[in-house]
């Protein structure tokens, strides 16, 4: 969640680009710089290994770095570092010093960073200046205290290759984006005469249905998944229609082309016109609407609503805890990064894809069928979360390439699969449908994968699901593709596997400037739900406290009971099933969509007593509210247990396994969620009662209307 805006102030001079470096120059090692706890003001500094945790304790806290131990070599331009911190600061100063005398600075702000991910300044014009022998390094972390976050890997390097390519090509990307973002707003806001109005697909043939107001040259054109509707109409595959008003046109479902046969499931149709050699569009585009899937699978429900996250099979103590705490769904990460090879080797299995061999690494795919038969055994509804990593972290960094979006920025920690490349598609469409494949056998072979969760927290985008600066419909537009390619492979095996979205605990507010509302994200959704047709994609909410470090929900002050509120948190999670119950939202106007909370938990400030009993209330709070809103099925609990690096929270269920009181010892959370749902409920949950301040959990309860 790093809003990597940064402006650069020095003495009479403002600095808007970043100039580039030529590959001719001679490459220079990273520089190391370290904090210097002794000359701190109003911060405190605790370190463990390379990694210091940082608490802000005064009106201006500041944390000062060794002085420089030699020159500075010249081609260092570039101060990183890498930082993890769920508060966002929106006032911090980088400050250079020379000869006791301040010469640069630089403005900007911390973005929330619920996962490492690094900063980058370019100090190049400064560099002038500063970087000499004895010079200086300070960070002003705002002007309050209360600030906290955890950083590592401090220092000056040369302007890597990525950020080379970004300045050459930011004026042009900038038109590029421009351009793209005119043409898919008049796509979205034309209203078009003519209509696709169903798309079935059965096992050899697609049918499509549709309405056409006036005779004339009219086709049914195929298009790719990747292909963007409001640029390009594809005429490799056109059908003609005969005559105005209603038409159904059928179709082969497996398309030779060349030495291979494609699956026709995975594209979208258009009606266009030819016009004086013109090929113009005269529909929105549409997708399948039902699918006769491979496998004929129950529709499995879980037991009860609460769930875990992270499940793997590489935590024996947690599987023995899904046992006792009485869990009954889990989501498992998968990390497509070391799925694939692009060739064959001792060490992959092939498997086909749209007529090709693709290569799976046994190694990953054993590993995961360990945690899915483990799950399996369990009868645990499993949700996959699809992560797509930057490309340089793929075992095969060529397939890295194709995947991963070409303006994925090194802030972020995942990035937007590359859905409008032909090769990139293929391979990410490859991917999940060896996934599908083999967790779908209806003997649960391999055990079984239920739901998707397309990325993650795609509103906090810039951090969870990078593809660079975009406007929110330019994203929502890459988004909504990876959505349908999930959702129509999923449903190829599973006629009941849902594709969510996954949303922070942010609503009608963004907390830096390169995160989108998760408000306006689903509207955008439903809006090409309505224009392209409507899948049965579900919602992933995260409504942890409004403070991740503050586990009283209660008294979250960014937070009301309206649509308009700017957070959505434990305090008033009735919002989020108020806005799943109107009827504009629900699935063909008819049917809620489904609504996880997919991942959440209180933190434990330490492990003091009060402490910890402030976590288990607050799970006690947030129980007693969602259990009566019939549109919660889940609530996934993030943590299993504490995780060092985590920048300070300890969200667990369990301590941690190297403490040294009680490794792994149970929480008092533990012990509330363990009673949840059960005939000790009441008596487990009465300590909490003082301590949220109420006689009666009624008093918890939101029951007025939401508007």
């Amino acid at each position: 969640m790093l809003a990597q805006i940064a402006r650069f102030f020095f003495p009479g001079l403002l600095l808007l680009s970043m100039p580039v470096i030529t590959m001719a120059q001679k490459a220079e090692e990273p520089v190391f710089v370290w904090p210097q706890p002794d000359l701190t003001k109003d911060s405190r500094l605790l370190q463990t290994s390379n990694t210091y945790e940082i608490f802000t304790e005064g009106g201006r806290p500041i944390v000062s770095f060794s002085p420089l131990e030699t020159d500075l070599p010249i081609g260092l331009t570039q101060l990183s570092f890498d930082y993890f911190s769920p508060i966002f600061l929106d006032d911090w100063e980088l400050i250079l010093e020379s000869d006791g005398k301040q010469v640069g600075s630089v403005l900007s702000e911390l973005s929330i960073m619920e996962g490492w991910s690094m900063f980058t300044a370019d100090l190049t014009e400064v560099r002038k200046l500063w970087g000499k022998r004895g010079d200086v390094l300070r960070f002003r972390l705002g002007k309050r205290a209360g600030y906290r976050m955890q950083i590592r890997n401090i220092r000056f390097r040369e302007m890597n290759a990525f950020e080379q390519q970004q300045a050459m090509n930011r004026e042009n990307n900038k038109k590029r984006d421009e351009k793209e973002l005119f043409d898919l707003n008049n796509y979205l806001n034309t209203v078009f005469q003519d209509s696709i109005t169903d798309i079935t697909v059965s096992e050899k043939q697609i049918k499509i249905s549709g309405f056409l107001k006036n005779n004339g040259d009219y086709y049914l054109a195929e298009l790719p998944l990747y292909v963007r509707t409001h640029i390009v109409i594809d005429e490799k595959r056109l059908f003609k229609i005969p005559a105005k008003g209603a038409f159904s046109i059928r179709a082969k479902r497996q398309v030779k082309e060349g030495k291979h046969t494609r699956d026709a499931l995975f594209s979208k149709w258009a009606i266009v016109e030819k016009n004086n050699g013109k090929m113009l569009l005269r529909s929105h585009a549409h997708y399948a609407d039902s699918i006769t899937p491979q496998y004929s699978l129950p529709d499995e429900q879980p037991g009860n609503m609460k769930g875990l996250g992270d499940f793997n099979a590489k935590e024996p103590e947690m599987i023995k805890d899904v046992d006792s705490l009485g869990v009954a769904s889990v989501t498992v990460n998968i990390w497509i990064r070391g799925l694939l090879n692009s060739s064959a080797a001792d060490t992959t299995m092939p498997f086909m894809y749209n007529g090709k061999t693709y290569h799976a690494n046994q190694s990953w795919v054993n590993e995961m069928d360990k945690t899915m038969m483990e799950a399996a055994k369990r009868k645990l509804i499993v949700s996959a979360i699809i992560l797509v990593d930057q490309a340089f972290q793929f075992s095969d960094t060529a397939i890295g390439k194709l995947m991963a979006h070409p303006d994925c920025d090194p802030a972020g920690v995942y990035c937007m699969p590359n859905t409008f490349n032909a090769a990139g598609m293929e391979y990410y469409g490859a991917a999940l449908d060896f996934l599908a494949a083999r967790y779908s056998h209806p003997d649960k072979k391999f055990g079984r994968i239920h739901h998707w969760i397309a990325q993650n927290e795609v509103d906090a985008g810039w951090t969870w699901t990078n593809m660079g600066e975009k406007d929110p419909n330019l994203y929502m537009d890459a988004y909504h593709t990876s959505m349908r390619l999930i959702h129509l492979t999923a449903r190829k095996y599973n006629t009941h596997a849902k594709t969510f979205i996954p949303l922070t605990h942010d609503w009608d507010w963004v907390p830096v400037k390169r995160f989108y509302k998760p408000r306006r994200l689903l509207e955008i959704l439903l809006q090409y739900s309505s224009l392209e047709g409507d899948f049965d994609w579900g919602i992933g909410y995260h409504p942890f406290p409004q403070s991740l470090f503050e586990p009283r929900s209660w008294l979250d002050d960014r937070t009301d009971f309206t649509f308009n509120t700017q957070m959505i948190t434990f305090r008033n999670v009735e919002v989020i099933d108020a806005w799943v119950n109107q009827p504009h939202t629900f699935y063909r106007g008819k049917h809620l969509r489904l609504l996880h909370l997919s991942e959440q938990g209180p933190n434990s400030r330490d492990y003091s007593k009060e402490a910890l009993l402030d976590q288990a209330a607050s799970m006690a709070y947030v129980w007693k509210k969602i259990k009566r809103l019939k549109a919660i099925k889940v609530f996934h609990y993030q943590s299993w247990r504490d995780y060092r690096f985590d920048g300070g929270l300890r969200l667990g269920l369990r301590r941690y396994p190297d403490d040294e009181e009680e490794p792994l010892g149970r929480k008092p959370v533990w012990h509330v969620f363990r009673c949840m749902g059960t005939a000790s409920e009441d008596s487990c949950f009465e300590f909490a009662k003082p301590i949220i301040g109420i006689k009666d959990w009624s008093e918890v309860e939101y029951r007025k209307p939401i508007r």
